[in-house]
């Protein structure tokens, strides 16, 4: 399976596949129909502690991977929630979607 990243506000390709989107809030100004976004796993995106952290320090995005890695091993972490998606697709080339500037 290959995964792409692609910025959510791009424009849905048909090469796309099924597009995922990971992040906790919906991206502002924008319908789902436009977003053309099938999964949305906003449990498995960083807590809101930890994206308000990097918005502040973003050069310190070897910090910021490690602690995200660290809350989606955690046993109040979310990484199995996504188990519950993927059943449900059938997905060769997902691109996943960011909600990023």
């Amino acid at each position: 399976m290959a995964v792409a990243v692609k910025r959510v506000y791009e424009t849905p390709a048909s090469s796309d596949g099924v597009r995922v989107l990971v992040d906790r809030l919906w991206p502002r100004g924008l319908t789902k129909e436009d977003a053309a976004v099938k999964v949305w796993l906003r449990d498995i995106a960083p807590s809101k502690e930890l994206r308000e952290w990097f918005h502040a320090n973003p050069d310190a995005w070897r910090f910021f991977r490690k602690r995200y890695l660290k809350e989606l091993v955690s046993p109040e972490g979310s990484v199995c929630r996504a188990d519950r998606w993927w059943g449900h697709c059938s997905i060769s080339d997902a691109p996943l979607v960011a909600n990023s500037a």
